[in-house]
């Protein structure tokens, strides 16, 4: 009687072993034909985001050729913009000093710039970022 039982538990394994790795290559199977799906899924049409081009000014502001990843956050006012420029911020300073005479104020608190305007209307903030800078453009009002 032992013996019997013994087989029929080891039958009963067996059957049990052959049905678990059925299933584990099904899985497997099912697993792999969702990466193939995915991977022949254009990119465009799993992520949203859009790319805009960077203009060549922000209102009365005028951005530093090269400009780009441009987000405006807030078209109407109070406006706001980001956008990176492959330059070093003190260079993307320079500019904003000798492209105009609007801003007249400036200071440096740790590693970013500000400048703002004299009516304090506009302000610039410059940090660095990677290989280049990050500038954020706030205006209150026209």
């Amino acid at each position: 009687m032992k013996t019997g039982y013994w087989k029929a538990s080891v039958k009963l394994m067996g059957l049990l072993l052959i049905f678990a790795v059925s299933s584990v290559s099904a899985f497997k199977a099912d697993e792999e034909q969702a990466i193939e799906n995915h991977s022949n899924t254009d990119i465009s049409e799993s992520m949203q985001i859009e790319a805009q081009a960077c203009p060549e000014s922000f209102y009365d502001i005028s951005l530093p050729s090269g400009g780009k990843l441009c987000q405006v956050f807030a078209a109407d006012f109070p406006a706001s913009m980001i956008f990176f420029v492959p330059t070093s911020p003190e260079e993307v300073v320079n500019f904003y000093k000798n492209d105009s005479t609007q801003f007249t104020n400036s200071k440096q608190v740790k590693d970013r710039f500000m400048l703002q305007t004299s009516d304090k209307n506009t302000t610039l903030i410059i940090s660095a970022d990677g290989e280049g800078s990050q500038v954020d453009v706030l205006i209150k009002a026209i």
